[in-house]
């Protein structure tokens, strides 16, 4: 089980299902601390089982599936993109294993523009697991775009230079999202 928390409360979570889970049970956060409790940001705390995702804003345009402290920027993406006229759905992945199937195959049901956001490397991450996924039911008709860490050494400094300077700004997300949403759909009309 590889476990990514949004905030304190899903961290407190996390820990009692890796207390009670027979094998190995890894929690990923990031450097630093895990942000604080935003239940105005997503609703009503809630306790959840191994796997779980939610479904934290709704949109029809394109999903963007986002693991533990990237939750936070994917809200920040929606509000930046919701000025510009298109509505994505933002969902907390929780887990990058097991991924949550139920909410992918819903997400795909909607729009077929599917965005992933980690703060890992993407080679071999959590990215990699949706396009896995994606693959062995034999979904090809998709786009998948994924927002991670480049797999080389990343110098040391403050996270949000560093994440504007790699493209993981909500800003140079919010953009590359809308012209991927847009060069893929020539007839794209953002909803209003």
């Amino acid at each position: 089980m590889i476990a990514a928390p949004k905030d304190e409360y899903e961290m407190e979570q996390m820990l009692r299902l890796g207390l009670s889970y027979p094998h190995l049970f890894a929690i990923r956060f990031p450097r630093g601390s895990v942000s604080r409790v935003y239940p105005d940001f997503c609703g009503p705390l809630q306790q959840f089982k191994i796997g779980q995702a939610e479904v934290i804003r709704e949109g029809s345009d394109a999903t963007l599936l986002a693991l533990g402290s990237m939750v936070e920027s994917a809200l920040q993406v929606h509000d930046l993109l919701k000025i510009q006229g298109t509505n994505v759905r933002v969902v907390n992945m929780r887990f990058a294993k097991p991924l949550d199937s139920q909410i992918i195959f819903e997400s795909l049901s909607k729009n077929r523009f599917l965005f992933t956001l980690e703060e890992h490397v993407a080679t071999g991450g959590f990215g990699s697991k949706v396009l896995e996924f994606l693959e062995q039911q034999k979904i090809s008709d998709v786009s998948v775009h994924r927002f991670a860490l480049p797999d080389q050494f990343v110098e040391q400094g403050n996270r949000d230079i560093l994440f504007d300077h790699l493209g993981l700004s909500p800003e140079k997300m919010a953009a590359k999202i809308l012209s991927q949403i847009r060069s893929k759909d020539p007839l794209f009309t953002p909803v209003s």
